[in-house]
């Protein structure tokens, strides 16, 4: 793995249609080689009175970071929205490569994925399969 990935994480609201952005995740290796992951909720989107928890144990509602090394450093409700066997099957065809990491499976997979989460490299980034947009301004 590499020392460092990070991807903005998007959800779809109870009862909206659209994607906003509920913060950023990242991944990185401690100096041992162990992997760590890291969850910040945005701050536009703790402001908003419709956000809800991602996981209401491990990624409740408040500002700062979450951390965890459990799972490869993947949150819960992070790793279930990742793809299944034949998802990742389907990536390693399309990509060409059968040997990738947990966090390229998280970005190669479908934007309709289990959890109405999505994940993204940008902060404004239009989701194309979706073709819905996600926006956060980081304070």
């Amino acid at each position: 793995m590499t020392s460092e990935r990070e991807c903005y994480v998007y959800i779809v609201l109870p009862g909206a249609m659209e994607f906003v952005t509920a913060g950023r995740f990242q991944v990185s290796l401690t100096p041992d080689g162990q992997p760590v992951g890291q969850f910040f909720y945005g701050r536009r989107y703790l402001e908003r009175n419709d956000a809800v928890e991602l996981d209401p144990i491990e990624l409740r509602l408040r500002r700062g970071p979450y951390e965890t090394a459990r799972m490869e450093g993947f949150f819960g409700a992070i790793r279930d929205s990742m793809p299944d066997f034949w998802g990742r099957r389907v990536i390693e065809r399309n990509t060409g490569h059968t040997q990738l990491e947990e966090f390229d499976y998280l970005m190669y997979g479908p934007d309709d994925r289990a959890g109405a989460l999505g994940f993204g490299g940008m902060c404004n980034h239009r989701l194309h399969s979706a073709g819905l947009t996600a926006r956060l301004i980081w304070s």
